[in-house]
Formats: structure tokens, sequence, C-alpha cells
């Protein structure tokens, strides 16, 4: 594919469709995350804490080909969500800003170039920022994304950099999970507040307001709401920093639960250092409890400001308070716009729940962040202090507004920083400030016409391509939340597939730059049930054949743009767990080598076998977890082969699951071995390696696996603990490619990686390793092998396991823990062969080899 000019990508990109209105209480990504999840609530999150900081201290071992440094390829210029700003207010110069999913980033330069400097912890998700007045090197880093867009989103608590961000101390408050504030006391450093509002997914007592008086050694919950309400803002008096103002609000966001309104989403007030609270008499959106904003006058030390949404989401009121907040007057009404949109904050305001006061020639002046950034100046009707969202000159969505020393405007979008020189005249000029590869990418995909080139669909950034050395200026391709693009082989094809959220599929013709939406062409499709990552491709035999599934698989046929589709299977998510908001099927695949086969798995557990030509669908999920089905590969070397994995935090449990069947899907292996206790959203097999190439991208990046599942070790040395929801290979530049939802598009060279030769068979010599060893012998044998092994986990069970050298189960047996072990291998029935036997505990995995002659 060629690059087209960017003036027609941005028009192309403004045609395309929006993101769509969410339903109330959920952010146009959260679907995806919230089927994550199910069907349980309650999850084990120190287990999940753990894992995640083991996998990113995971071994990358040379002799496997997996300790090379990934090469992030891009964009950079697109950005993502920024949630946090803070200006070190001895040197403008030095900035900070903190990403929903993509770490914490530093300038020294006033924005010319950036640094991570939060890259080793295990949670990259910066909810707030605060710098000490009394120290700038002293910089605080509360985690977890206050916006509540999904469970991934979660942090482990308070950090603390004393040099700038160089190195890191936690500073616990790790049980709150999402860290919406931080507040350094003005004469006290010693003494901080901390604003939480608490696991999102599920109602505990860890949320509130928390004080410390010895820098973060103890802490104290001051304000408790209730075990629904956290608070997401909290203000010091400019002159009295024993008053303190808090903003409650009820919040919790589960598959099966959404609270966005409640009694404890008021305003509170302490004038005792935090030690009493009371409820300020001010309730404008009675009934209509939500998120509110609060801001401070920098002119006025008793004059307070408060945002209340109506029942729409929208801007209900705004009101002043002159006497710190014992009474209040309306300054901007519902019934009377006075020039602000009535769709400010597009239906879904709780996303911003933030308002700004800035002093300007001694009178306040204030900025209202929604879809677009809105100023009031006193006695003025409200104007844009950004262009309209779709002009793509500021990014939609703002989070942040921050004033440097010297009066120029920073400003955190879902798109990234922008700045302006100062207050004086609108439009203000604004200007991209820092083009940083955090990009939170849905799929991934290459061109085959156009090898060079990587492309991908982003949340709320719609759909890109380009490579880290040609093009440092990804165009966006087209609009939306991106997906799945598809590009046809063909070097005659001058078109390619484009998709946007819900399963809107475009065809892209690059002659003509004509683009239609070919799923809208059947109504009967159109109104189907859809994922919000709705799956299809393009098929093996014929490209002009197209592949998609709703609750049930379509099949069609694309001849100029007239697509004719045909429902080829019933609905696939019929039966299963328990209903569940929205049962869709989230993955679809088909056979390179059995063209005729295709899989299916679905939101709710069920994983299926169909025949393209008769519409034939059998379920194969005996024996495969209950849960959310998160990604199917078929096998490129066996006709019979297929790999599924899963996602459910069910009960506690946070085992990996992949699973591997050689008949397809009568009987299924467990492959997850060593893999650490964290989610798997995606699954690649690598072609002509006879399936003993394998990788998963899981919620702290991507693992990998040269023995066919055998065992696991993290990929690559500098992918920070990022979710990786898709995979695809380049065979032209024979590299890995993962789609990071915090990262950007990252690749991996496989040259090393393929060099590695398949271990030799030892004849005498015992296997080692770290946890242990592992002696077979005779080997090779005739009729009756011996395997010792020690354990070194006390009291962790064992499970010996032996594997064809197809990778299929042959043998199993449950081993009690016991420091020696020796157990007789019964191999006289098995055909000649080499067979790999593992030794598994709950975090190891030993293995060995056995020759039958």
């Amino acid at each position: 594919m060629r690059f087209l000019p960017f003036a027609i990508l941005l028009l192309l990109a403004a045609c395309g469709p929006a993101t769509a209105p969410p339903s109330p209480g959920e952010v146009p990504d959260e679907a995806h995350f919230n089927q994550r999840y199910w069907p349980a609530e309650r999850i084990d999150l120190r287990t999940y804490t753990r894992e995640r900081r083991r996998a990113l201290r995971g071994r990358h071992l040379r002799e496997r080909g997996f300790d090379d440094a990934w090469t992030v390829e891009g964009p950079g210029n697109l950005g993502s969500r920024i949630n946090s700003i803070a200006v070190d207010p001895t040197d403008e110069t030095v900035q900070y800003i903190g990403f929903s999913n993509g770490g914490l980033w530093k300038t020294t330069d006033d924005g010319d170039s950036w640094l991570p400097v939060f890259d080793a912890q295990a949670f990259p998700v910066i909810g707030d920022i605060a710098i000490d007045p009394q120290n700038p090197q002293t910089i605080y880093a509360g985690t977890g994304d206050p916006n509540v867009s999904g469970f991934p989103f979660i942090g482990d608590g308070l950090h603390r950099s004393t040099d700038g961000g160089a190195t890191w101390t936690h500073l616990g408050l790790e049980a709150t999970r999402v860290i919406s504030e931080v507040i350094v006391h003005p004469d006290d450093n010693n003494t901080l507040y901390v604003a939480a509002t608490g696991l999102p997914m599920q109602k505990t007592t860890d949320r509130g307001l928390y004080k410390t008086t010895d820098g973060g050694g103890t802490w104290e919950q001051v304000l408790f709401l209730s075990d629904s309400a956290g608070i997401t803002d909290i203000s010091l008096h400019p002159t009295d920093p024993d008053i303190l103002y808090a903003v409650g609000y009820n919040r919790i966001r589960s598959n099966t639960t959404s609270i966005i309104r409640g009694p404890e989403s008021r305003i509170y007030k302490s004038a005792d250092a935090g030690a009493t609270w009371t409820a300020l008499p001010v309730d404008f959106n009675a009934g209509n409890d939500t998120r509110i904003a609060l801001a401070q006058s920098p002119t006025q030390a008793d004059r307070l400001y408060a945002l209340f949404l109506n029942e729409d989401f929208q801007v209900g009121q705004i009101v002043r308070s002159d006497d710190a907040g014992e009474s209040w007057t309306t300054i901007q009404d519902e019934s009377d716009t006075n020039g602000l949109s009535d769709n400010a904050l597009g239906g879904f305001g709780w996303y911003f729940g933030d308002l700004f006061a800035v002093a300007e020639d001694g009178e306040d002046v204030l900025f209202l962040p929604g879809v677009d950034l809105w100023m009031w100046r006193q006695g003025e009707p409200w104007e844009r202090a950004t262009p309209e969202w779709f002009t793509y000159d500021v990014h939609a969505d703002k989070h942040d507004l921050a004033v440097t020393p010297s009066g120029r405007l920073l400003l955190a979008t879902d798109g990234g920083l922008y700045r302006a020189n100062g207050l004086a005249g609108l439009p203000f000029d604004w200007e991209d400030v820092e083009d940083i590869p955090t990009s939170l990418l849905y799929r991934v995909a290459h061109d085959p016409k156009d090898p060079l080139s990587y492309y991908g669909g982003l949340q709320d950034n719609g759909s890109t391509g380009g490579n880290a050395g040609a093009q440092a200026e990804w165009p966006r391709i087209f609009g939306g939340d991106g997906f799945q693009l598809r590009f046809p082989s063909d070097p005659d094809a001058a078109y390619f597939y484009v998709e946007t959220q819900r399963g809107s599929v475009y065809r892209y013709d690059l002659v003509d730059f004509f683009v239609d939406n070919i799923t809208q062409q059947n109504d009967s499709l159109d109104a189907d049930r859809t994922n919000w990552d709705t799956p299809y491709r393009l098929s093996v035999t014929d490209e002009r054949e197209i592949l998609l599934g709703t609750y049930r698989v379509w099949q069609g046929y694309d001849i100029n743009f007239d697509v004719s589709w045909v429902p080829i299977s019933p609905d696939l998510t019929a039966g299963g767990i328990a209903e569940q908001r929205s049962k869709t099927i989230k993955t679809l695949t088909q056979s390179a080598v059995l063209p005729e086969r295709l899989y299916a798995g679905t939101t709710n557990g069920l994983v299926w076998r169909g025949r393209k030509s008769t519409g034939t669908w059998e379920n194969i999920s005996a024996g495969l977890p209950e849960v959310f089905v998160s990604d199917i590969e078929a096998s490129p070397t066996f006709a019979e082969g297929v790999y599924v994995s899963h996602s459910g935090y069910r009960d506690n449990d946070f085992t990996p699951r992949l699973h591997r069947s050689l008949d397809g899907g009568d009987n299924w292996t467990d492959l997850s071995a060593n893999l650490p206790d964290l989610a798997i959203h995606s699954v690649f097999v690598l072609p002509e390696q006879q399936d003993s190439v394998l990788f998963v991208g899981n919620d702290a990046g991507v693992f990998g696996s040269i023995d066919g599942g055998t065992s696991w070790e993290r990929v690559g040395t500098n992918m920070p603990a990022v979710p990786v929801y898709d995979l695809d290979y380049n065979p032209v530049t024979n590299r890995l490619v993962a789609g990071t939802h915090g990262r950007s598009i990252m690749t991996y060279s496989m040259d090393s990686l393929l060099a590695v030769a398949e271990p030799p068979v030892s004849t005498s010599e015992p296997a080692a390793d770290r946890f242990g060893t592992l002696d077979i012998s005779p080997n090779p044998v005739d009729a009756v092998a011996q395997v010792s092994f020690t354990m070194t986990e006390p009291g962790r069970d064992a499970e010996l396991v032996v594997l064809n050298s197809a990778g299929q189960l042959i043998y199993r047996a449950p081993v009690g823990y016991q420091p020696k072990v020796t157990l007789s291998l019964p191999a006289a029935d098995w055909p000649t062969g080499t067979y790999t036997v593992l030794v598994k505990t709950r975090h190891t995995v030993r293995s060995g080899k056995l020759v039958k002659q």
C-alpha cells in the first residue's frame, strides 16, 4: 500500500465515524475490557500484582533468543490519553506527564524530547502526579486510572522519587488500586493527602481520603464514605491549609454492576486538617448524584467553583461560593447555555470530572474540559478554547490543564499533550508538544505489498500505518476507534479493509479514494449483536470472500464494493455461562491447511468448530475453561491443530489459560506451563516451525516458547509491563509484531531466535536448571524409564507429564510433595520416537527429552 497525501487522509478520517455514543456509565473502550473479566467480580489482586512484577523481572535467555530488544515502530505522533500534568515550579522547561496506560514521561527541554521514568514499575498506569513545592526533585506518582475505562487500568498505590524520576520508592496504599489526586502540604512536606476512588470492579473499604504525616511511612484513612464511593478530587485552602475540600463519587463498574450515582457524590469540607468532615450545603444534582468537578479560585481564597451534571451527563449547573463553601450561587445553568454547547461533555461527563480556574489580571477565568475545551470570563459567553475536535488540530477529550509560571497552558487529551502560549485572545495557537509512542493498540496488521510498514487500530485514534525508520509522522488513515485492517496479497489489488467499533467494516479504494461501509449493505447483518472488537478475516482461498462474526458467522463476497452477505452458522452464543450483557463472537479463524475448517470463540465461553461450505458447527468446548474466549489460532502446519486462549478472573483465579488440540478440538492439552498468572489476550504460532515456536500476549507483555509450549520466557528486554492484545508476523522482515496497549506497535527480530537449535537428547547426563535436577535413565529406553527429580517448592504438589513429538499428552501423573522423587515411565507400548518429559509445579517447569527405541 502506498501512503496517501496527509490532507486527504485527514479529510477521510474526519468523514469516518466518531466514537459511538457510549451507554451511560461506559466510556468508548469500556465494553472491550469489561467482558474480559466475566463472569466473576471478585479477583485475587495480590496475585495479579505479584505476577505483573514477576513478569517484568522475567529472565531473557540468550540460548533461546529472547534477550534482544524490541523495536518501537510507532506511532508517536498520534498520542494517547494523558491523565495528569506536573510542571517544575522553579524551571518550567521541566515537565512530567502521566498516561492512562503508557507510563510517566519527563522532559527537561520544554517538550523537545521526552524520556520514560516509570518503566521499571509493574503498573505504568498514572492517575496523578504531584511535585513537592519545597523540593521539586521529589515527585509523587499515584497509580490507577480514575476514569475507570477498564480492569487492566488499576494500579498498585503511591510511588515517590527524590531524584526527579530516576529511581522510585513504593509508599503503600496498594489496596486502593486507583489514586485520583495527590497533594503535598505546602508547609510540611511530610504531610500528604491522597484521594483514592478504589477498585472499580467491586465494593471495598479501601477507598476515600488518606493522610500521612511521616512522609508515607504510615497512612490514616481520614475520610471514608462507603464501600462504593471514593474521592475523585481534593483541594487545600490557599491561605489556611487546615481547611480542605474533597469530592465524593459513587462508582462501581463490572460486567454485572454499574453504579454511577449515589448519595455520597457530594462535596465535603474539613476545617481541622481532615480530622472531621461535613457535607457542604450544595446539591444541585439532587436525585442525579454523580461525578462533581471542583475548582479553587487562584484570586480569592474563599472562592470555589463546582460543576454538576444533569441526567444526560451533560453540563447541568456551574456554581460559585465566595464564603468557603457555606453558600452558593449559580453562574451557569443548562436552561441558558450562554454560548456553551449542550453537547460539551459528549453525554459522558463523568469521564472528564474536572474544572479549572486560572488567574488573568486579578480575575478568574474558568476552563471546562470535555470533548473540546471551553473557556468563560466573568460577564462574557463561553467560547471554545480549542478547535472543534473533528478538525484534529487538538485531539478530542480533555483531561488535565496546567499553567506554567510564565502563563503558558499545557493541555492533556486522549491524543497527547498540547501547549498554548497564553490567555491573550481566542482562538489559542495550540501546538502538539510530544511525539511519544504510547498509543493504545487493539489490532495490528501488515501489508504484503508494503512489507516495511506496519498498521494498527488504536483506541480513540482510528487506524494508522508506518514504521520507525521511514515515517515518523504516521497518518490517520481512518477515524473512530480503530480495529483490524486487512490487506489483499494480490499485487493488483488497489484497496484494503479497515474496521471501526462494533463491526463496521469499510472497503478503502486507493484509486478513487472511495470508502464504503460494506457491513451496512445487509440490514440483518447491520442489526446483529456485535463485539466492540468484531472479528473478520479474508478467506485463505479467495480474498474476495470475507468471514465475519457477530453472534453468528457471516460469509460475504466483495465484487467491486458490492458485498453479498449470508449467515453460515446459527447463534453460537446460545448456552454457555450465565447470561451476560452482550454475548458475541470474540474470535474467528480459518485453517490455512484445511480451508473448510473454521473455529469461533465467544464471550460467554464457547468454542466451536465449523465447516464453511455446509454451515455445520460442533461445540468443542468440553475440557476447556468456561470463560471468555480471547483468541483462537489454527495451526499453520497440522490440519487438525488449533490453539485457544481464555481470559477470566474467576473466583480469585488468574491461571493463564492456553490449550492446544491436534484432533480438531476433540481433546485438549494445557500449555500454560510456567506462564505467569496473567490473562492471555492473543496467541500466535510461527509458520514453518512445526508448531514449536509459540507466542502469547498477556497483561504484562509477550511470552514465547521454542518447545511447543513446554516452557515459556518473557520476550525482549525493553517492553514495559503493558498489555498486548494482538500479535502478527512479517515474513519479509522476519519480525514478530506486537500491538501493545500503551506503547504503540513494537517488533521483535526472529533472527537469533530461529537460529536456536533443538536441544540435543541426553543419553546419560541429567538435565539441570535453576529449579533443581531432572534425571531420566535409561535413555534411550526400551520398556521402563526411571524419572528422578527434586522438588524445590516445599508444600507444593507437582505433576509429571509426557508429550509425544506432536505435543500430544500421552502420560500424566500427580506427585505429592516430597524432596526427592523417583517414578517409572511405562514406555513399553509407546511408539518409537522422541518424547518431552515435564515436571510442572505452580511456578516452575523442568523439562527433558526421552528417546524410545
